[in-house]
């Protein structure tokens, strides 16, 4: 087990130096080139603009929006997969570090984790976005639509023009959904499952859990930033699924972790109804 986990941290850090390495000389270039091209829905970036500012996402520009569905679904799934390492490679890296090491602060015991592995789980919960992504002073596309969710990547006018079902909700309900219920009830719920790692095999029950993070991440950007409605039904059934399968797999392990879930499976199916009705209205 702990070669594996030592195998995903490997993993989860080659992609990030990559990441680096590829993304962060190019960014000052990228960012100004999704300045003057914006508004062209054809080579709309994954490196999403608020004015004239990257709001967040990838900073890697994305040509690919205009690609068939197929395609970009595709590359959509790669990505998917590679940020699904990732976010393992985090909790596995952390769980190990505290198994091996005595580290000062960090490897102390709070409500029966260590402070390290708390720390994974806020980076993989709550931002797990930057993960897939490294940004010079940014904010993750998930961030931005929780704390500013009146504000759409890409075209600032799209969403807002679109035609909506009638339980559409009020802005003010996003942030309070995703901070105040969802997240937290997801910290509690995974680290529920972390204390129980003695006894029973976790890491494919984390693997759906951070599956269904990264599906999210990715329903952001092919809806909002490839503003790609039908295709994002697509992947917000993904999401939903995955999702409703972590709270299964959670509850096998510990049944209030499962209970722990379903906040959460609530409200993406809200998301996903919406989803699929602003499709239905928006028939060209």
């Amino acid at each position: 087990m702990r070669t594996f986990s030592c195998l995903l941290l490997a993993v989860a850090c080659t992609i990030s130096q990559s990441i680096q390495a590829s993304i962060i000389p190019s960014f000052s270039r990228t960012s100004t080139s999704i300045t003057r091209r914006s508004k062209r829905l054809t080579t709309s970036t994954l490196a999403f603009v608020d004015g004239n500012h990257v709001r967040g996402g990838s900073t890697k520009t994305i040509k690919s929006c205009a690609d068939a569905d197929w395609k970009l679904a595709l590359k959509a799934g790669v990505a998917t997969a590679l940020e699904t390492i990732g976010l393992v490679g985090v909790i596995a890296g952390t769980k190990t570090l505290a198994s091996r090491f005595s580290v000062p602060f960090l490897t102390k015991m709070v409500g029966g984790l260590p402070i390290v592995q708390w720390t994974s789980l806020g980076i993989v919960i709550f931002g797990s976005s930057a993960v897939k992504s490294v940004t010079d002073g940014g904010v993750s596309v998930a961030s931005a639509q929780v704390f500013r969710p009146n504000v759409t990547p890409g075209d600032p006018n799209w969403y807002s023009n679109l035609k909506k079902p009638w339980f559409n909700p009020p802005a003010w309900v996003f942030p309070v959904m995703w901070l105040i219920v969802a997240k937290p009830t997801q910290l509690w719920a995974v680290s529920r499952v972390l204390k129980r790692t003695s006894t029973i095999p976790y890491w494919p029950t984390l693997s759906v859990y951070c599956a269904h993070l990264s599906l999210g991440d990715t329903w952001n950007q092919i809806f909002f930033g490839c503003q790609r409605i039908r295709l994002g039904s697509g992947v917000i059934t993904a999401f939903w699924g995955m999702l409703a399968f972590s709270s299964k797999l959670f509850a096998n392990i510990d049944p209030t972790a499962g209970y722990l879930l379903l906040p959460t499976l609530a409200w993406v199916t809200v998301a996903s109804s919406l989803n699929f009705a602003i499709d239905r209205l928006n028939v060209d």
